[in-house]
């Protein structure tokens, strides 16, 4: 959107699209600089899974039915299909790199991102989960078989982890996609969960006053990654439907530290967060292959194993940035990127009709300001914008260099 500036261009003022820009500064800052800034480490990538399909359309490719859930069969949407569940779908998910129906495959990178990821169906229909029984392959079973022509698999089935709470849920594979059905508690809770069941202090020999509830647990794993452990504390504090004790709200420090080491689990990571952290850097070739993509005119949906090029974020980018170039190759030398807004001949073709022949003689005029504004660490970006009659700025393209002159400018 237009960012207003107070009487010159600064983009210190205020960013456009703050994902696109972290997304810019998180591919060139090697030195973790920019990362810490943002409480995250260099090249994390959060992946929340929202079944969204981020594949471009075609113009001139047939029209796709427009309704978002057109590839759930209709008798999945019918009242007591399966028993005592209710079909969710605003949590099932869209896939269409999914497996395909038979044999009750594992799921796959991109089944299991919606499922597992931050943001993705677990988590934003139990929060926290058990697995409680799976319908794969095993050392009994090696080759369980689904019906000739079936149109729908049932999965797995997952609970709360919270004793006393009978929410849980149950996933299906159809061609295009996974289904969710849901089982509420019977609670006075909007999302269906048992909320006294959800404060319930955990007991055991090493519970202590700053052990985290079910419910504190969750607000954890809701903001791993994106805040602070001390940040979080206050997200917990504010809820007015999560009970914390005494000594939680007296020492707060003492409760952030519980809070990360819960988040730094080796368990807690492999079971909910194994899509939100990233720990190690991309490497030079994962790099070149993440802005050769980001140049190439084949602006398709991307089935690379590259980890960053797998993330909602990435994704973002490709539909709104276009590299133009970059001097990053095999020996890691490289020091710029340049992009362009994918909508830049939109906004500069809406900047011409301010001055549209002033003088008489069928020409127009458009005004660029050019600025930079430091990354943490050893980078600038560049932005080159537009302004529209009310001093907003519109960017039309950007560069990420190591310094700030001239030469970069032009």
């Amino acid at each position: 959107e237009g960012v207003e500036f107070d009487n010159e261009l600064d983009p210190l003022h205020e960013m456009p699209d703050v994902d696109v820009l972290d997304g810019l500064a998180a591919f060139l800052d090697g030195d973790d600089g920019f990362g810490s800034s943002m409480g995250i480490s260099s090249f994390s990538v959060k992946q929340e899974g929202h079944g969204f399909d981020f594949s471009p359309l075609d113009p001139a490719g047939p029209i796709e039915n427009s309704d978002p859930h057109a590839f759930i069969p209709h008798e999945m949407k019918q009242p007591g299909f399966c028993n005592g569940y209710k079909i969710d779908l605003l949590n099932s998910a869209r896939i269409k790199t999914g497996q395909a129906v038979g044999n009750f495959r594992r799921f796959n990178f991109s089944e299991s991102k919606e499922v597992f990821g931050q943001g993705g169906m677990l988590a934003k229909t139990l929060k926290t989960w058990n697995r409680e029984k799976g319908r794969y392959s095993s050392d009994r079973n090696p080759n369980p078989c689904t019906k000739p022509g079936a149109l729908w698999e049932r999965l797995e089935d997952y609970t709360c982890t919270a004793s006393g709470c009978g929410c849980r849920c149950t996933i299906f594979r159809v061609s295009g996609g996974l289904v969710l059905f849901r089982k509420s508690d019977s609670s006075d809770a909007a999302d269906g969960h048992n909320i006294s069941a959800h404060n319930r202090r955990p007991i055991g020999v090493k519970a202590n006053e700053f052990s985290l509830t079910v419910a504190q647990q969750a607000v954890a794993l809701e903001h791993a990654g994106k805040l602070k452990p001390l940040l979080i504390v206050d997200k917990i504090l504010d809820d007015t439907n999560i009970s914390s004790t005494r000594m939680q709200r007296l020492k707060k420090k003492q409760f952030a530290t519980t809070v990360g080491r819960y988040l730094n689990r080796e368990t807690t990571k492999k079971k909910y967060l194994q899509y939100t952290w990233q720990k190690t850097p991309m490497t030079t070739e994962e790099l070149v292959e993440a802005l050769n993509a980001m140049k190439s005119d084949q602006n398709s949906a991307t089935t690379s194993e590259n980890f960053f090029m797998n993330s909602p974020l990435f994704s973002k980018m490709l539909a709104t940035l276009k590299v133009i170039d970059h001097d990053f190759g095999g020996d890691g030398d490289g020091e710029f990127v340049l992009f362009q807004a994918s909508d830049a001949a939109e906004k500069i073709g809406l900047a011409a009709k301010i001055y549209e022949d002033e003088e008489g003689d069928n020409k127009s005029s458009v005004q660029f300001s050019c600025d930079f504004t430091h990354l943490p660490g050893n980078l600038q970006l560049g932005i080159v914008c537009v302004e529209d009659v009310q001093h907003k700025a519109w960017p039309t393209s950007y560069i990420i260099c190591p310094t700030e002159n001239a030469t970069w400018a032009q």
